[in-house]
């Protein structure tokens, strides 16, 4: 058995796990809903940060849980490659 993770350790390890997460939205994002997509893309290429379109999500709709997914799809297309 495996010793314990220390917090490094675990944040590098998860980083794949958070990376498809992401990568999941934005599949499941521009499969379902190809306008929102591209307005999320549109706004990511212009450089509004995820949490900042997350929080106008929140405040536009009200929806917590679509404003958190949309956060997600919207780190996917930010992230550094």
């Amino acid at each position: 058995m495996r010793g314990e993770l220390g917090s490094v350790e675990l944040v590098e390890a998860l980083g794949p796990v958070g990376e498809a997460l992401d990568f999941w939205a934005w599949r499941r994002l521009a499969d379902s809903n190809e306008r929102l997509a591209a307005a999320v893309a549109s706004a990511v290429a212009a450089g509004v940060p995820a949490a900042t379109i997350r929080q106008y999500v929140v405040n536009r709709t009200g929806r917590v849980e679509l404003a958190s997914f949309v956060e997600q799809a919207a780190r996917w297309l930010a992230r550094d490659e």
